[in-house]
């Protein structure tokens, strides 16, 4: 029984001490703020790391969303320049139209290569022209100026017989 009235003792010597009203005070801060900790702050702080993670998910849904919008918008800027459904066979089609409006003889059209660039498919197609300076310049307005989106990769002018000019070109066009 030596060991429960030191225990006894103990207890009544800690009660003592918490009359003193600075003493009482003090613990009751103490202990308040060990409840608040454990039952409000520790609970919430798993919810405001959720909502944190929710939010920085949704930061970014939106910064995609905002990048769609861009890129709709500038695909509208092109939208009526790829045709649908436009393949190897309508560019060459598209061309020999061009070349036909114009007085250049078409000496030689073949398609080279295929590729993408980002979700379109490129074509690229060697042509070699002959015609007056005049004439090939007129052609090289037509390829700039279309509703096609047409790029000239390469272009190489040499004289050719009885003053005509012969002109080699690497044309790449979209396709969708």
């Amino acid at each position: 029984m030596a060991a429960a009235e030191r225990k006894a003792g103990r207890w009544e010597r800690w009660l003592e001490r918490l009359h003193n009203p600075f003493r009482l005070r003090l613990g009751m801060t103490v202990l308040a703020l060990a409840i608040g900790y454990v039952a409000i702050y520790w609970p919430l702080s798993n919810r405001i790391e959720a909502s944190d993670d929710r939010r920085a998910h949704d930061e970014q849904r939106l910064a995609l969303a905002r990048r769609i919008e861009e890129l709709r918008a500038q695909y509208q800027q092109v939208a009526n320049r790829l045709p649908a459904g436009a393949d190897t066979q309508e560019l060459v089609n598209y061309l020999l139209g061009g070349v036909r409006g114009r007085p250049v003889r078409l000496a030689q059209l073949k398609p080279v290569a295929t590729g993408t660039l980002g979700p379109y498919r490129t074509v690229t197609l060697s042509l070699d022209l002959e015609g007056s300076f005049q004439d090939l310049c007129d052609f090289l307005r037509w390829l700039e100026t279309n509703q096609r989106l047409l790029r000239v990769d390469g272009m190489h002018l040499a004289p050719a017989k009885n003053g005509v000019l012969s002109m080699q070109l690497t044309v790449v066009g979209l396709t969708s």
